[in-house]
Order: structure tokens, then C-alpha cells, then sequence
């Protein structure tokens, strides 16, 4: 939101703008349940929506789609080769964690 408006994101106004977002959340569903709902349920069919754009785009360029494809001014990636799969990946228990703690949430 504040890129958006071209605010500059400091500490101040990015705690600013969150305050107000989980204000206006409280104040709508503690004056009005259903529109809360209504609204939440909303945004989760809206963010559904948007991953299943983005996850249908990939396999439309990984199919060659023309429309679809990387532009050849472009470098193309070749991330499913077996050297390429795992490139900058970590082995120790840091790593092991942190792909855990991932999935999780």
C-alpha cells in the first residue's frame, strides 16, 4: 500500500498502516459478523483465485504456450535438470529446519 501511494516504507508508517488494517479487521467483524465473514471469505476466494492464475500460467509456459513463453531476450531457466534441481541448497540441520518450519505454515 505505501509503494503504491509512494510513501516511503520506514519503520513508522509500515507499523501505521498495519495498526489500521488489524483495527478496521476488529472493528468490522466486532460490529458486524456477517459482513466480516462475507468479507473474509471474500479475499480467500480472491487469493484462491490469483494462485490458480499463477500456477496455471507456469504449466501453460513449461507446456510452450506462445503467448505463455519466456521471451528470448531472456535467459530461460533450466531448473529441472537433475545438476540444476538442488543448486544452493543446504544440508545441514539449519536448512532441515527451516524447509520444516516452512511447510508447516
Amino acid at each position: 500500500m505505501l509503494h503504491s501511494l509512494s510513501i516511503e516504507p520506514t519503520w513508522f508508517n509500515t507499523r501505521l498502516v498495519a495498526f489500521g488494517c488489524l483495527t478496521s479487521v476488529c472493528l468490522v467483524h466486532g460490529t458486524s459478523l456477517k459482513l466480516g465473514l462475507r468479507m473474509q471469505n471474500t479475499l480467500g476466494v480472491f487469493k484462491l483465485l490469483v494462485l490458480a492464475l499463477i500456477s496455471v500460467s507456469g504449466i501453460l509456459c513449461l507446456a510452450g504456450v506462445k503467448g505463455i513463453q519466456v521471451r528470448d531476450d531472456y535467459e530461460k531457466p533450466n531448473n529441472f535438470t537433475w545438476d540444476k534441481l538442488w543448486e544452493g541448497s543446504g544440508t545441514g540441520p539449519n536448512a532441515f529446519v527451516n524447509g520444516l518450519y516452512n511447510v508447516i505454515w
